[in-house]
């Protein structure tokens, strides 16, 4: 279940709509995020819908592509909405743990691995199309793209969102303390995975974690009762990138020791 988004097992997880509202002002029709979060033995999985018209999967001068994320606070305090904020001469006491997907990195269907195949099959037959979490080429094959190096500019200009080791993952986990001070963890401690489905304007990404990963920099969610937590999303097709977005308040998330986890109505700041 935890890797189908379309299996009917989701249909038994109680939602919570979240309202988002753009950053920017505009007649706007993604006005909310359904949100269902369950805990199945040591995994945590996230898993998030909303109301896209248009599937917008291509990256490229001027086309950008739909993106979601949840941003959840490493400790119990509700920090700023512009990831923590940092003032100068003040040590930050809450800075932020980022799981961000886009639909540009998430891998076709037709790179389904005979693991995925199953569930592509199944969400298939449910009018779903899936986008599995299949890796994407090996680190030593990514390296050796075609084309001369003005054609892999981010590449040659070591992007570290282009680096081989990262191009089969679909969602980046960074930190941050506030503006200008988002850090991408490093490939080997980049531990979420992603599947998507998309169906008649609907996306539905869902995110998936060991419930303990042992990493400093990623959200503790065996240590606290209760972790804030806030979301956004990008429209593509309406030219959403960095902070052109819709954004909600911060809600409340209490993973809990049972087998369910829920996302609660929390401080809307």
């Amino acid at each position: 279940m935890l890797d189908d988004p379309t299996h009917p097992g989701w249909l038994g997880v109680p939602a919570v709509g979240i309202e988002l509202r753009p950053l920017w002002q505009r007649v706007e029709q993604i006005t909310h995020l359904d949100v269902r979060v369950i805990r199945s033995g040591k995994r945590i999985a996230v898993a998030l819908d909303w109301r896209d018209a248009t599937l917008d999967r291509s990256a490229d001068t001027g086309v950008f592509p739909d993106a979601v994320a949840a941003m959840f606070s490493m400790s119990g305090a509700v920090p700023a909405l512009p990831m923590g904020v940092h003032v100068e001469g003040f040590q930050a006491q809450a800075p932020v743990n980022l799981w961000h997907w886009k639909a540009s990195r998430q891998p076709a269907p037709q790179d389904a691995t005979p693991d995925d195949t199953g569930a592509a099959a199944a969400g298939a037959q449910r009018g779903w199309t899936v986008f599995p979490h299949t890796a994407r080429p090996a680190p030593d094959e990514a390296q050796q793209a075609p084309g001369p190096p003005e054609t892999r500019a981010a590449r040659e200009a070591a992007n570290v969102r282009d680096d081989p080791a990262l191009l089969g993952r679909s969602v980046l986990e960074s930190n941050a303390e506030g503006f200008g001070t988002l850090r991408l963890q490093s490939p080997d401690a980049q531990h979420v995975r992603a599947t998507a489905a998309w169906s008649h304007g609907l996306w539905r990404v869902v995110m998936v974690r060991e419930f303990e990963t042992n990493d400093a920099n990623d959200v503790d969610f065996s240590r606290m009762a209760r972790i804030p937590v806030t979301f956004a999303v990008w429209d593509g097709s309406k030219g959403d990138r960095n902070g052109i977005k819709l954004i909600s308040g911060w809600h409340w998330l209490t993973p809990g020791p049972g087998a369910a986890a829920a996302a609660s109505q929390g401080t809307d700041q």
